[in-house]
C-alpha cells in the first residue's frame, strides 16, 4: 500500500521529481558491500538476553527522530567510558546511551519504569558529552518513552508486544502506531492520506536484523517493508540524480530554511524517496536476486553517513516522524 501511494504521489509531484537512472553516477559509485541488513550488535550496541535486547530496540526507536541542531549550535554526541559515540551519526550515540544505561541498572525493559520516567531522568540518560549540545525535542521524546512503557504494560513486556504481531513485520509496524500514537506517521496530500510509518518499519527491520531473522526477529514479510523516508536518503538520491528539486525549493534547503511538517514539499520529498528506493531495488535485482528494500536502505543510509560532507544539505523539518 505504501509503495503504491508513493508511486501515485510521485507521478503527481510538482516540486520534487523522480528520474530513473542507473545505479552509477559521476558523483557517487555505490559500495555494494553495504547491501546487507545490519545486526546492530557491534561493541557500542547493547548485549543482553533477548527480551532486554528487544526492549532496547523498541525504546531506542521510540525516540529515534530529528537529531539535527538549530543553526549555529553544536551537534549532540555522547561519551561511553572513554569512547566518543555518535559524532558522525547521532542515532548510534542514542542507541549506545540507552545500552549503557541498561548496563548500569536502568530498567528500560520495565513498562512501569518507562511510563513513570521524568524529563530530567531521560535527559540524564541522554546527557551530551562535554562540548556537545543537548538533543532537541526532549519533551516529545519523553512522550514516546512513556507510551512505550504503557505498551509494555498492556502486552506483558517487550516480547509480548512482538508476539502480538504474529511473525509479521508489517503487523508490528501497524501495532506500534496503534499502541503508541507518536509512532503514527501519516501525511495528507491532495486529498490522499499516506502512511510512511518510517520509525515503525525501521524498528521491525532492526529487530529482524539483530536476531538474524530468528526468534523475536522471525518475520516472514520483511520483503514487504519499504525504505525509510528520512533526511539522509534524499541527500544521496539528489546526489545521484534520482531526485530533482524545484530550484526554489533547492535554494530554501541550501539556506537551511525549515520545511513545514505536512507541507507539499515535505510530503513529496518523502514520497519520492520511497518510490526511488523501490526503483533502485528493482534495478539491482537482476544481479542480486531476493534483494529487499531493507538492504537498499542500508546502502543509501551508510553512503549518506560516509559522504555527508560531500552531499547536498538535508531538508530540515522538525518532526517526530524521522
Amino acid at each position: 500500500m505504501i509503495l503504491h501511494q508513493c508511486a501515485r504521489l510521485t507521478d503527481r509531484a510538482e516540486l520534487v521529481r523522480f528520474r530513473d537512472i542507473s545505479t552509477q553516477s559521476n558523483e557517487i559509485t555505490f559500495d555494494l558491500n553495504l547491501l546487507h541488513i545490519p545486526g546492530w550488535d557491534d561493541a557500542d550496541m547493547y548485549q543482553g538476553p533477548p527480551e532486554r535486547v528487544v526492549a532496547w530496540l523498541l525504546v531506542y526507536n521510540a525516540v529515534n527522530f530529528c537529531y539535527w541542531p538549530d543553526r549555529g549550535r553544536s551537534r549532540w554526541w555522547v561519551r561511553i567510558g572513554d569512547r566518543a559515540v555518535g559524532q558522525d551519526d547521532e542515532a548510534l550515540g542514542v542507541m549506545a546511551a540507552f545500552g549503557a544505561a541498561m548496563d548500569a541498572g536502568e530498567a528500560l525493559w520495565d513498562g512501569a519504569r518507562l511510563a513513570a520516567m521524568t524529563l530530567d531522568e531521560l535527559a540524564g540518560i541522554l546527557a551530551p558529552a562535554p562540548g556537545a549540545e543537548p538533543l532537541p525535542l526532549m519533551p516529545e521524546r519523553l512522550v514516546g518513552i512513556r507510551e512505550m512503557g504503557r505498551a509494555f504494560q498492556e502486552h506483558g513486556g517487550a516480547l509480548g508486544l512482538i508476539e502480538a504481531a504474529c511473525g509479521s513485520a508489517i503487523r508490528l509496524a501497524r501495532l506500534l502506531a496503534r499502541v503508541s500514537p507518536s509512532w503514527e506517521d501519516a501525511r495528507v496530500l491532495r486529498g490522499e492520506r499516506v502512511r510512511f510509518l518510517k520509525r515503525a518499519q525501521l524498528c521491525a527491520a532492526m529487530i529482524h536484523g539483530r536476531f538474524a531473522g530468528r526468534g523475536p526477529g522471525a518475520f516472514g514479510d520483511v520483503d514487504k517493508l519499504t525504505v525509510f523516508a528520512d533526511y539522509r536518503l534524499p541527500q544521496v538520491l539528489r546526489a545521484i540524480g534520482m531526485m530533482q528539486l524545484d530550484p526554489g525549493l533547492a535554494a530554501r534547503i541550501e539556506r537551511g530554511e525549515e520545511l513545514v511538517e505536512g507541507s507539499v514539499e515535505e510530503v513529496e520529498i518523502r514520497a519520492v524517496t520511497v518510490h526511488a528506493g523501490e526503483r533502485l531495488r528493482q534495478a539491482l535485482l537482476p544481479q542480486m536476486p531476493g534483494l529487499t528494500a531493507l538492504q537498499v536502505d542500508h546502502l543509501l543510509w551508510r553512503t549518506g553517513v560516509q559522504l555527508q560532507d560531500e552531499l547536498p544539505p538535508f531538508h530540515r523539518c522538525r518532526t517526530t516522524a524521522y
